[in-house]
């Protein structure tokens, strides 16, 4: 977990030196803050579970005390690789080369950050007609419901089951 804060300037340090006492704690769990004191930000807290929700204070101290008690913010531990895929995906063909993907979000418990959005990455037809999709969690805008648009212009030289395009 990487904390960071806005430094005081140095006319605000009301002393030669200063540095910053950092408090950490899992949110919900009440009892003892763990506690490191630094020079500046950032602070880099190793060993934390994926996307945990912690209570963060940041105080500011100098050789002749601690400065006013700070307010607790809310931060999250760092995010990693979502563990699912979309569900509930339909695709909707405009014309040649558009379609709208559409999908509805996966189990919340496993995305392990912000998702932010889906990546189509390879689109297929076959001779049908039939338009089929894989997409893969990307880092965007968060939503419970997302489309986006896949051009599919080589549609003409595709075989059944041959990417047609790959999204990037």
């Amino acid at each position: 977990m990487l904390i960071t804060w806005q430094p005081l300037n140095k006319s605000d340090w009301n002393a030669p030196e200063l540095s910053y006492r950092v408090q950490w704690r899992r949110l919900g769990e009440g009892g003892s803050w763990s506690e490191e004191t630094v020079r500046g930000p950032p602070l880099l807290v190793t060993r934390t579970p994926t996307f945990v929700p912690y209570e963060i204070k940041v105080q500011a101290v100098n050789p002749i005390g601690k400065g006013p008690e700070p307010p607790t913010v809310v931060g999250y531990s760092g995010e990693d690789v979502p563990q699912v895929n979309p569900e509930n995906v339909g695709v909707e063909i405009f014309n040649s080369t558009s379609v709208l993907v559409s999908w509805t979000l996966p189990n919340r418990d496993q995305l392990r950050g912000h998702l932010r959005g889906f990546r189509p990455v390879r689109c297929w037809q076959s001779f049908s007609g039939r338009v089929a999709f894989q997409a893969e969690p990307q880092p965007r805008d968060p939503s419970s419901r997302g489309s986006c648009f896949q051009d599919c212009r080589e549609s003409e030289k595709a075989e059944l089951g041959e990417p047609l395009s790959r999204g990037t």
